[in-house]
């Protein structure tokens, strides 16, 4: 992340502080970015510049004047002037507060009159976001300018270092410069982060923008667990009766998020479903719709809704997942009775003769390297948690029997696959 411990940042953010309350009308700093990243100087129609000012005695403003070069905008949902989930692949530019804890506030504004703002307490580690702020962008030739307006309570405390980013350019082509880049290339870290996007019906008609749901997986700070965050239109659906959330047994019936991950080639999967009411639910399968247990116990999850849109984001321990995790779908579903509809990111093959929505057709599901992400994911033990299910050859507890019969299930499912 890049983000640089300096004296210039501590006196700023002290500077902030006495200004909001003292300096009604008095800038409190102006920042350009010179260079990349990877500390190569850049061309001054490159450069950023950033002012950070107060605004009243409960807020801050940001002003970002940057060059423009006319990259696509994102498409809804995440309207302008609505936090943008996945605003991260776009022209923006990033503006981090950090305190001595590592705790900090990311703050993302777009050229596009997007914006989108998390919390995260260590590396990576959010516990908030998609907090609304107010935020304007205009273009004009090749410059473009935002302002954003940010309460005071959403820095953390003792905040003392900051660092500000720009980014353009396309995946392959991408660009970002850096406000204070990093000092040993080497140490430089890569974002590890699976991003999927569901836009069809599970028959596979294309979703209108607006109906799109996206998923990012990744890693936690302590690379024990998977975090799976959610960015899902609203449509404010019947709540389960259910109030206060947790854990689910039929959240599949309500406004829900799926997403499986399955271990090839023994088909054991995991699935993990997340609704926009706080609630989920956790289910292991050994083959084909063969059930073999569910989590009761909490799940580490935050949500979070507004207007049109809701965004979740659970905490998954490496431990629930089966080994060697190749292959994956994900699925979201909302409506009610002949109104309910299901999409898919790999919908059903053209030519299938499936008739109906099935989640557990396992021929639908298409690859996804998670060894990439922990190199764990090549081992071929299960966990303590998948040996208490009794569906692994090393649980001292299985019978012959239910090991023979499970290789010959297993087998049948595998020539399904290759058909």
């Amino acid at each position: 992340m890049g983000l640089h411990n300096v004296n210039q940042s501590f006196i700023f953010l002290w500077l902030l502080f006495m200004i909001s309350v003292h300096l009604p009308n008095t800038n409190a700093a102006e920042y350009v970015i010179k260079t990349s990243w990877n500390n190569m100087t850049i061309d001054s129609s490159d450069q950023v510049i950033i002012n950070l000012e107060k605004h009243d005695a409960e807020s801050f403003k940001i002003v970002v004047q940057a060059p423009f070069y006319d990259d696509p905008p994102p498409s809804t949902p995440g309207d302008v002037g609505e936090p943008k989930w996945g605003l991260w692949d776009f022209e923006l530019v990033k503006i981090f507060f950090l305190n001595d804890l590592h705790q900090y506030i990311e703050i993302q504004l777009g050229a596009w009159g997007h914006h989108f703002v998390l919390l995260l307490n260590g590396y990576r580690h959010t516990i908030r976001f998609g907090m609304l702020i107010n935020y304007k962008a205009d273009r004009s030739g090749k410059r473009w300018n935002g302002t954003a307006i940010i309460p005071l309570t959403y820095l953390p405390v003792n905040a003392s270092k900051l660092n500000v980013f720009s980014y353009h350019g396309s995946r392959d082509k991408r660009v970002v410069n850096a406000l204070y880049p990093v000092e040993n290339i080497a140490t430089a870290e890569l974002d590890e982060i699976r991003s999927f996007q569901i836009a069809t019906s599970w028959m596979g008609k294309e979703l209108l923008s607006n109906e799109t749901v996206d998923l990012h997986i990744q890693l936690d700070p302590s690379r024990t667990n998977l975090m799976l965050n959610v960015s899902a239109p609203f449509y404010n659906d019947p709540a389960p009766e259910k109030t206060n959330g947790g854990p689910f047994a039929d959240l599949y019936k309500y406004e829900v998020v799926h997403l499986y991950l399955l271990g090839y080639p023994d088909l054991k999967y995991l699935e993990i479903q997340l609704g926009p009411w706080g609630h989920y639910l956790v289910v292991f399968w050994n083959g084909y719709y063969n059930k073999v247990g569910s989590l009761d116990s909490p799940l580490k999850y935050s949500f979070n809704r507004f207007g049109s849109h809701w965004n979740g984001s659970a905490t998954i321990p490496l431990t629930y997942l089966p080994p060697r995790v190749y292959l994956m779908n994900a699925h979201s579903t909302h409506g009610v009775d002949e109104k309910r509809q299901w999409n898919s990111l790999y919908p059903v093959l053209e030519g299938s003769n499936q008739s109906s929505p099935d989640y557990h057709n396992l021929k639908n599901y298409k690859f996804v390297d998670l060894t990439e992400l922990y190199p764990e994911n090549d081992d071929t033990k299960c966990s303590q948690i998948w040996q208490a299910l009794n569906v692994c050859p090393n649980s001292a507890v299985q019978s012959q029997t239910g090991i023979i019969s499970l290789v010959i299930l297993n087998a049948v499912l595998v020539l399904l696959l290759n058909m």
